[in-house]
Formats: structure tokens, C-alpha cells, sequence
């Protein structure tokens, strides 16, 4: 069964227009149920693109002009920077597929090489980047008892009282 993103561009295509972002969103939030003025209809739609396969793993002519859209809108994304992506905190920008910050330039350099199928700076995506050292909580040392506090109490003796040895025995 096709993706509700399939289906967009699919009747975008059907309508004979060309797959552009103003076009697949629109559809793809009839398609979805989504009204417009929904807050997260562009991250639900990033989500959407961002999560149908790329050309290699599934080729054809929906996924090619997914791909297609996918560049586009990203691209526009970091042109426009905060005005569309509301995720730009402090000049960096989130990465698609992992949500690590980066810079603008380096953003850009990411999805074109995402888009392109080269695998070669996807190393913080599959997990295998440096990761922060984790914060250890020292533990608390127990002081050594001294030698006066280790010793009991001397008991009182009772000359009168039972014998000891007898228990012994």
C-alpha cells in the first residue's frame, strides 16, 4: 500500500503539474487529514519526505520526484533558514536524519550527499561519531574505623555472677 507521500505526488503527477513543494504539501495534507493551519504540518511533511528510501533502494518514477522534492524543499529550508525551519537554534541547523546541530555550510554539504547516495560523512548518522564522555558520580569512601572505635565497651565485671568457664566447655 502506498505512503500517504506516494499518493500525493502520485496525484500531483496524475494532475499533470510539476512535483514542486508548494504542490506535494498541499496534497499531502489533503491526502493525510491534515488541516493547514495544523502547527506541525511542515514537520509532519518533513517527516514524510525524510522517511521514504531514496532512488537505489527503490527506483521509479514517485520516488524519483520524492527525491527530487526532498532536495528542493531542504535546500529552500536552509536558504530561508528560521523563517521555515523552525528547528534553527542559534545558527545551527538540525540534521535530517539524526537531529544533530550543525552549521549552515556543512548542513547544506549533508543533504546534497544525502540526496546524491554517497555514504562518505554519514558517520554521525549510523552512530559511530565520538560520543561525549558520560559524567561519573564519585562514590563515597566509607573513613576506616579506628582502633578506639572498633573496641567494645568494657562490660562491668560481677564477682558474684555465673562462671564463664563453665559455658565454655
Amino acid at each position: 500500500m502506498p505512503s500517504n507521500i506516494e499518493q500525493a505526488v502520485s496525484l500531483v503527477l496524475d494532475a499533470h503539474q510539476a512535483p514542486q513543494v508548494s504542490t506535494v504539501l498541499s496534497a499531502y495534507l489533503r491526502i493525510a487529514g491534515f488541516p493547514l493551519a495544523t502547527p506541525d504540518a511542515v514537520t509532519l511533511f518533513e517527516r514524510a519526505l525524510d522517511k521514504h528510501p531514496h532512488m537505489e533502494e527503490r527506483p521509479g518514477t514517485v520516488t524519483k520526484a520524492i527525491t527530487d522534492v526532498r532536495q528542493d524543499y531542504w535546500m529552500r529550508a536552509l536558504d530561508l533558514g528560521s523563517e521555515m525551519m523552525p528547528g534553527v537554534v542559534d545558527g545551527l541547523y538540525k540534521c535530517p536524519c539524526c537531529g544533530r546541530r550543525m552549521g549552515e555550510d556543512e548542513m547544506k554539504r549533508r543533504v546534497l550527499a544525502l540526496e546524491d547516495g554517497l555514504e562518505l560523512e554519514m558517520e554521525h548518522c549510523l552512530g559511530t561519531a565520538p560520543e561525549k564522555p558520560k559524567k561519573t558520580k564519585s562514590k563515597r569512601r566509607i573513613a576506616a574505623k579506628t582502633k578506639a572505635q572498633r573496641t567494645c565497651k568494657a562490660r562491668p565485671f560481677d564477682p558474684y555472677g555465673p562462671s564463664t568457664s563453665a559455658s565454655s566447655m
